[in-house]
């Protein structure tokens, strides 16, 4: 469950109405073209260490790819981290991250990037990550999304009963 509290001179501006609020944001930056992408929502992925902070995943093809796995509606996401040292299994339903080694389970969160009031007026935006032209290649539809950051992707396999 989840509450908006508003504060008037410091007081909180509660009562027992109750509805429901959702977050409005443009599309995603996987989603569109470059040419409007001051209109786009950054989108960033966050993993929770051991210390309860938010840790940011890397830059670029990894967020591309969890982005636009995220989006396509992808159960689950393995991936490997350098030199093959660690595997990893992103529950996009859970949102968590389990290292598939130890069995370590952390929360991941979906956060937009911050552009604050100054920055629209300035036309200042942050800059959209972008691929190659070479990553839109033709898959036929039933494969998941492309995995921008490796050169393969471990699928998990089914079995009907």
């Amino acid at each position: 469950m989840y509450a908006i509290i508003y504060e008037v001179d410091r007081q909180a501006a509660a009562n027992d109405e109750q509805c429901k609020i959702r977050r409005l944001t443009t599309a995603s930056f996987v989603e569109k073209d470059s040419d409007v992408s001051s209109f786009l929502t950054n989108w960033r992925w966050y993993w929770k260490n051991d210390e309860d902070q938010w840790i940011d995943y890397w830059r670029n093809a990894f967020l591309f790819t969890l982005e636009k796995k995220y989006l396509t509606e992808q159960k689950t996401y393995i991936f490997f981290r350098e030199n093959f040292s660690s595997k990893f299994k992103i529950d996009f339903l859970k949102m968590t991250q389990v290292n598939l080694d130890t069995g370590k389970v952390r929360d991941i969160i979906r956060r937009p990037l911050f552009v604050s009031k100054y920055d629209v007026q300035n036309l200042k935006f942050p800059e959209t990550i972008s691929l190659s032209t070479g990553m839109n290649a033709p898959k036929p539809p039933h494969f998941y999304s492309w995995d921008y950051s490796h050169d393969f992707e471990f699928v998990e396999l089914y079995t009907k009963d």
